[in-house]
């Protein structure tokens, strides 16, 4: 079987939701292409999901450096990179998009980072674009509160339960 063909096989066991056996697969064919850009954003996609972020970082990084437009990976690095730490990264990565997993990503970093009035606009533009957000509601609404909008953050509290029936998400 030709590495192409290993590839597309590895692809297949992604989209089918089998990461351990698209992992092995692409682990195989490293070694021979360390700086194919489908392997590394697969790897990298792959690593993110099985909870390894800072693991994905270095192959996002090189995916999206040769893909950059490519809106699935820069997502997958901003998520990696914010939960590596990397927060000025995670921001500029993500910033300039009108993509709300993309804005969220950079309003996640900012309130991280202490700008929380950045922030809040930032969790506000997410919401113009996806209102069925909870974790922006949440995110938003514990802002709030904390700048003491208390009635501007029970209703967008509220929100964020009434979109995420679990409550016990909430307590931490």
């Amino acid at each position: 079987m030709t590495d192409q063909s290993l590839l597309s096989r590895a692809y297949e066991h992604y989209h089918r939701g089998d990461l351990a056996a698209a992992e092995q697969i692409a682990r195989r064919l490293l070694p021979s292409a360390p700086s194919d850009a489908a392997l590394n954003g697969l790897l990298g996609m792959v690593t993110v999901q099985t909870g390894r972020a800072t693991e994905a970082v270095p192959y996002l990084r090189l995916a999206l450096q040769a893909s950059p437009d490519t809106i699935p990976l820069r997502i997958s690095l901003g998520f990696a990179l914010v939960n590596s730490g990397l927060f000025d990264e995670a921001r500029h990565v993500a910033s300039g998009y009108g993509i709300p997993q993309l804005q969220r990503i950079v309003a996640f970093a900012d309130q991280q980072q202490g700008r929380f009035e950045e922030a809040i606009a930032g969790y506000r533009r997410v919401l113009d674009g996806f209102p069925e957000d909870a974790e922006s509601w949440n995110n938003l609404g514990l802002l709030l509160s904390n700048q003491g909008k208390l009635a501007e953050a029970v209703a967008a509290l509220q929100q964020a339960i009434r979109l995420r029936q679990d409550p016990s998400y909430y307590v931490n």
